[in-house]
């Protein structure tokens, strides 16, 4: 599904500096702490905040919420709707990098996502009821994530084998991606 979006399944590659570099990072479905130490420490070790997208409490979502940034501790195969309630606050209040979606995204394609994603069901708002993660909590992220900060976005498997909602879900991350303009740029990777 990431070539369907980047014209290339190689598009996961990054430097550990890239997350170093971030001025925010998203973990989702990735417990560092546990299966990757040496970039959970060189993460940790900056002043960057952290967006933890789990529906567990693990030690890198307490670490995001104990240095400023935010857990969203969403109800299980709900990413989609998360996401695109990330995204809808992310348009509404404009932290977008629209340089980077006019130079690099299909015109049409990106009007298409902007539709879907600003209807009100959308709004974090009504999307609480079906993720578990109160509005507040997403607008947080949303501006956290959101320009002019730097951020990079680092999932693992429990994105990645979301069992029926693969498609949708990857789609959603890479989209998130886009709109952020977190693509190929230092300290802005996906």
């Amino acid at each position: 599904i990431i070539a369907d979006h980047f014209g290339s399944a190689s598009t996961l590659l990054y430097s550990y500096r890239d997350f170093e570099i971030a001025d925010t990072v998203l973990l989702s479905g990735a417990n560092s702490y546990e299966t990757g130490t040496v970039l959970y420490n060189r993460m940790h070790a900056r002043k960057s905040k952290k967006v933890v997208i789990d529906p567990r409490k693990t030690v890198p979502a307490k670490n995001a919420e104990d240095l400023g940034g935010v857990h969203l501790q969403l109800k299980p195969n709900t990413d989609v709707v998360l996401l695109n309630s990330l995204m809808n606050v992310i348009l509404r209040e404009n932290l977008h990098d629209q340089a980077f979606i006019d130079a690099r995204c299909d015109a049409a394609s990106y009007e298409q996502l902007r539709d879907t994603v600003l209807q009100d069901k959308y709004r974090p708002e009504n999307t609480a009821k079906v993720t578990g993660v109160p509005a507040r909590r997403v607008v947080r992220a949303a501006r956290l994530l959101g320009k002019p900060k730097k951020t990079s976005i680092l999932f693992e498997k429990g994105v990645i084998w979301s069992g029926t909602q693969n498609d949708a879900v990857m789609s959603s991350y890479a989209n998130l991606a886009l709109v952020l303009g977190s693509i190929g740029r230092p300290g802005r990777v996906f």
